[in-house]
């Protein structure tokens, strides 16, 4: 029962709203006493009483004057529906639109199915209307259903046309005609024309909204042709769960308030509200749940505050919206927490956990007496257990395993013999299925092994039918958990129940952490618009593989362009077991060769040179060659063609200019001053670096190219590159130096300073490169770049070591060998050695000359 406090409140804002102009109207105790027939000092009082809550403001003066508190944050008119911003958004925009818009007779056609919210939405157009002073705050609000006269066209005709009819009755408000589609067509257009009638000769004012049944095939022309706006309603089962799960709210909270106690109930049942199919829409399941709560009031106790609504309250058709849970599990968890039991006060929504049990067999336990509560069927349980069996079992195994962080700390609670008998199974799983096992899959499994040896149970919680559906998910692990546990058996003398063998699988399940598997990727690269895209679509359609990727080459990029691009998707799709790289021009080998030392990753190359070999015919034929004659041509041309690439030992070098005078010069420059002798050199005259892409790209085919002196930058990492000018060093010895960036030296003595700040390296420059040059000699021996890195490195960590008294760090068995061996060679390094030994005041010793003779030999590792 409502409070007079709650009437009160009550009849102020349907009366505020309904009169409201302005502002809201300023009420006095006399008019609320009449309206209400309560005595006036008690109104006083309650109105005293909204007045400290906020509700109502009082305004002093003769007679003192009482008026309803505007909120900012009450729902009005469209914003009160549920769905407003979801489902019902695009029919209220139009509801908008149409009312709004300037016209004396806005006409609307509603379509929706019987009990979606029609009555709803039409008096949120009223609200919508009244709020925007479409209409006035009194204006007439009628509603006809067709179908309590439908067998009685002629009655309805009169109730409609007579004289002070609804028509006229409806003048300036609205007039709502519910089931249209019952209506005689003739019958419906006499209707339009005697209100348009009405409009244009008697200021006539209306907003006319006709519904039909969205199911009903419309065949009325005035329907179809006469109304201005079509709105369609959806029904409840193209909405959200989350619009569902809201109107049950509403009405559950309606429900509350009506019988002044609160509404509890699992989730269970909630789980059932929000998935059966409810035919009769929105109306059908506001009725289902005010007769279940009719059910369940007739159980409540004297002085009982509160109802619990069981499935059993419900029809039959309701308890059948659980067998769908599976299908939206991860919807509805959203929405609806497990285990939790829901309280519907009226106002608001309590939610409380139930106390988990410490052992999974307790929650198993617990959630069928639940479900037995609720009186359903052993199927209908079981079918319930098994779905929330895994969620259930996975809040179980983080509980067991919270505390325990250590295979040290288990060993203090677990057996050794236990310990090993797991961990050689999961072991086994994990070999076999190649899958990772989080660690703490051991803790678990061991500690639920452990329990279940020490309080052993013959009783089976899992039906035969759960645990035949939960084996056919997951037959794989099946025959190795049966041997499992049979050892487990016989290593400890008992007899675990066969519900062991679904929780010993629930733990492989929920605690293993999956290998991505790697595999080698295949990439196709070729120069035009999808061509070789279109091909990974045809191989991925033939193959069913997807580890298949495609890149074209765009013809109207720069070749930079495409180099960062190919190197972006490279980086991409690479899973990190390497490429195989099928491309039909060479300078996407190139590309790709500096590409695959700039990001470290493996790649093999296949040619496939169609663009080549058509381009080719094409010109060919373009020399009006005869048909015999051009595939002549292409057999003898492309009759040596490799698809992979041989590795050649023979050396090249390649010059790259524009200016053939500036090549030929640079040539014969290096012919004179350098051995030569085994290194071929090619000349490239052109400034295209496409072009200069292919071209060595052809040389790399034959040659091991040791290096490219080019007039213009060229960005290739698989190359080393110094510009022509550097041909001319008048210091340079050999290639070798040629190529030495002494930038690139300079850059590894600033960074040597910044970590040795105790160590002046300026001052070691130079003897530390007349050492390596001495070294050379001594030794007989070519010191590359790279070695000559780290021999500078090894001697400067070494001079830091023995400023420090730190022992140095040598390889003890190379030095040793040499010692033995070439005493002789050993005195000389350290001859050699001396000026550095004076700069640091260090004494370097034979082991540690030693150990540098080793790092240019190649024994240092």
């Amino acid at each position: 029962m409502k409070t007079k406090k709650e009437i009160l409140l009550e009849f102020i804002k349907e009366y505020s709203n309904q009169y409201q102009m302005e502002e809201y109207p300023q009420l006095t105790t006399l008019f609320l006493s009449e309206k209400l027939n309560m005595q006036r000092t008690n109104i006083s009082t309650l109105l005293n009483q909204l007045v400290k809550e906020g509700k109502v403001k009082k305004i002093d003066g003769r007679p003192v004057l009482y008026q309803l508190v505007f909120n900012e944050n009450e729902k009005r008119d469209f914003e009160s529906l549920i769905g407003h911003d979801q489902s019902l958004k695009e029919a209220i925009m139009l509801a908008k639109a149409a009312i709004l818009y300037p016209s004396v007779l806005p006409k609307i056609l509603l379509t929706a199915e019987r009990g979606s919210g029609i009555d709803c939405f039409v008096k949120s157009i009223y609200e919508f209307a009244v709020k925007s002073k479409v209409l006035k705050n009194n204006a007439p609000y009628i509603i006809f259903d067709c179908q309590s006269y439908s067998e009685n066209q002629n009655k309805i005709k009169d109730i409609f046309l007579e004289n002070q009819g609804l028509i006229q009755k409806a003048n300036t408000g609205l007039l709502f005609l519910k089931n249209a589609h019952l209506l005689d067509d003739y019958l419906l257009s006499d209707f339009l024309q005697s209100m348009q009638h009405l409009a244009t000769n008697d200021k006539y004012k209306c907003i006319f909204i006709c519904h039909i049944d969205s199911l009903q095939k419309i065949t009325s022309y005035t329907l179809m042709n006469e109304l201005d706006y079509t709105i369609s309603i959806p029904p409840l089962k193209s909405r959200s769960l989350k619009e569902r799960f809201d109107l049950i709210e509403m009405f559950l909270n309606q429900e509350a308030k009506q019988i002044q106690c609160s509404i509890q109930l699992a989730n269970t049942v909630l789980h059932s509200l929000m998935l059966y199919e409810c035919s009769g829409q929105i109306k059908e399941l506001k009725n289902d749940i005010h007769n279940a709560c009719a059910n369940s009031y007739v159980r409540i106790q004297k002085n009982e505050r509160h109802i619990e609504l069981l499935l059993s309250d419900f029809p039959n058709h309701v308890r059948k919206g659980m067998i769908y849970y599976k299908h939206y599990k991860d919807e509805i968890d959203e929405l609806v927490s497990s285990n939790s039991q829901y309280t519907f006060t009226g106002d608001q929504v309590l939610k409380s956990t139930a106390l988990q049990k410490e052992h999974i067999y307790s929650t198993i336990d617990e959630k069928k007496k639940e479900l037995k509560k609720q009186q359903l069927t052993q199927e209908e349980t079981d079918s319930l257990i098994l779905v929330e069996l895994k969620k259930d079992f996975q809040e179980y195994f983080y509980r067991i395993t919270e505390n325990i962080y250590s295979k040290e700390q288990l060993e203090k609670i677990v057996s050794l013999k236990l310990i090993q008998d797991v961990e050689d199974f999961l072991n086994q799983m994990s070999n076999q299925y190649n899958i990772l096992f989080e660690t703490k899959t051991l803790y678990g499994l061991a500690l639920h092994i452990d329990t279940a040896i020490i309080q052993t149970s013959k009783k089976q919680r899992l039906s035969p039918k759960e645990k035949n559906d939960f084996i056919q998910q997951f037959p794989e692990y099946y025959k190795q958990t049966q041997q499992f546990i049979k050892k487990i058996n016989d290593d400890f003398g008992i007899h675990l129940p066969n519900d062991e063998v679904i929780m010993v699988m629930l733990f492989l399940i929920c605690g293993q952490e999956e290998i991505h598997h790697q595999e080698v990727v295949t990439l196709i690269a070729m120069h035009g618009e999808h061509t070789a895209t279109s091909i990974v679509d045809v191989v991925k359609k033939l193959s069913g593989k997807k580890s298949i990727y495609g890149y074209d080459l765009k013809l109207d990029q720069t070749i930079n362009e495409s180099y960062e691009e190919l190197k972006e998707y490279i980086l991409h799709i690479h899973q990190g077991k390497g490429m195989i790289l099928i491309y039909d021009m060479g300078s996407i080998r190139t590309m790709a060769e500096s590409i695959k030392i700039e990001l470290n990753i493996d790649i093999e190359f296949l040619e496939i040179p169609l663009t080549l070999i058509a381009m080719t015919s094409v010109n060919k034929a373009h020399e009006l060659l005869s048909l015999n004659e051009t595939y002549q041509y292409l057999q003898e041309h492309f009759k040596d063609l490799q698809y992979v690439r041989n590795n050649s030992q023979k050396e090249a070098l390649v010059l790259i200019s524009s200016l053939e005078s500036e090549l030929v010069q640079a040539k014969n420059y290096l012919l004179e001053h350098f051995d030569l002798k085994d290194i071929e050199i090619f000349l490239i005259q052109e400034s295209q670096i496409e072009s200069i892409y292919n071209r060595i790209d052809q040389i790399a085919s034959q040659y091991k190219i040791k290096g490219l002196i080019s007039r213009q930058e060229i960005h290739l990492s698989q190359y080393t590159m110094i510009p022509l000018s550097n041909v001319y060093k008048l210091n340079a010895k050999s290639l070798d130096d040629l190529f030495t960036d002494e930038d690139d030296l300079e850059n590894l003595f600033d960074y040597l300073q910044e970590q040795f700040e105790d160590i002046q390296i300026e001052d070691l420059k130079q003897p530390l490169i007349h050492f390596a040059n001495k070294l050379e000699i001594i030794l007989n021996q070519k010191i590359d770049y790279d070695t000559l890195i780290g021999l500078l490195i090894h001697i400067i960590c070494l001079i830091d070591r023995l400023k420090k008294h730190l022992s140095p760090a040598v390889h003890f068995q190379a030095a040793s060998d040499i010692l033995t061996k070439d005493r002789s060679t050993v005195e000389k390094v350290k001859e050699i050695l001396l000026p550095i030994e004076q700069i640091c005041r260090i004494t370097i010793s034979d082991v540690e000359a030693a150990t540098i003779i080793s790092i240019i030999k190649g024994k240092e590792q």
